[in-house]
């Protein structure tokens, strides 16, 4: 069993948990604003479970990529730049004091960590932790964001490739995978435009239907095989 397999399993199971969660309260007798708030809750779940996958599925990638290079130069310069770029940045940001008390000796040692990390990286030792300052999301996980987390190590229009396979293409009863890949694009959308709506006005008026939840349970699940079959025939014929 591959990482990516290992990281797909769990995910699957926590897709039966959200959806074990939907089914409990979508029964009859269950009071409304209950029902509206386990189902939204799902919703606000659901989003942050994917997110999670994407970014581990697409940390594990990029650990691969590293450890396929000889040296540093053989790495994906923009895997390197990015690595930099982005440690800096968190470093940059972080806060001094919290609620007005002093951390500067946790801050001084987690920073020194990290910058040494990155900075032994660049300089060729590529055993170095690196990833989760490299792999992370500034928005929702959307098709261009998903895209982003791997063309950072290499593997360009992941979306596409994603479509290009059974099970993603079975979900949409769809064998052109350039139909496939606008449902999905499509599909991803209108998701994220749920959670948004949700997340910012929890009331009965945002709510999702469960049965709309369990097609997104679905579609996640579709996308989830697809793309660790993606990644294991990648990492495979290397």
């Amino acid at each position: 069993m591959t990482v990516f397999s290992v990281i797909k399993d769990d995910f699957l199971e926590e897709l039966d948990s959200i959806g074990t969660l939907v089914d409990a309260f979508d029964q009859p007798g269950s009071v409304p604003k209950t029902r509206v708030a386990s189902v939204n809750s799902s919703v606000l779940l659901l989003a942050a479970t994917f997110e999670e996958f994407i970014r581990e599925m697409a940390k594990e990638y990029a650990r691969w990529v590293v450890s396929e290079a000889e040296n540093v130069e053989a790495v994906p310069s923009k895997l390197t730049e990015t690595a930099w770029k982005r440690t800096l940045e968190g470093l940059a940001r972080a806060k001094l004091k919290i609620d007005g008390t002093s951390v500067l000796e946790t801050v001084s040692r987690t920073s020194k960590t990290k910058f040494d990390a990155v900075c032994g990286f660049i300089s060729g030792d590529l055993t170095q932790e690196i990833f989760d300052d490299l792999i992370h999301n500034e928005n929702n996980m959307r098709a261009g964001e998903l895209n982003s987390m791997f063309k950072v190590s290499g593997l360009s229009n992941a979306c596409t490739k994603i479509c290009e396979r059974d099970e993603v293409q079975n979900f949409f009863s769809e064998t052109d995978a350039r139909v496939a890949h606008g449902l999905f694009i499509s599909q991803n959308d209108k998701f994220f435009e749920r959670r948004n709506a949700v997340a910012h006005s929890l009331n009965a008026g945002s709510s999702v239907a469960p049965d709309q939840v369990r097609t997104d349970i679905a579609f996640f699940k579709a996308t989830a095989l697809s793309l660790c079959s993606l990644l294991d025939e990648l990492t495979a014929s290397n």
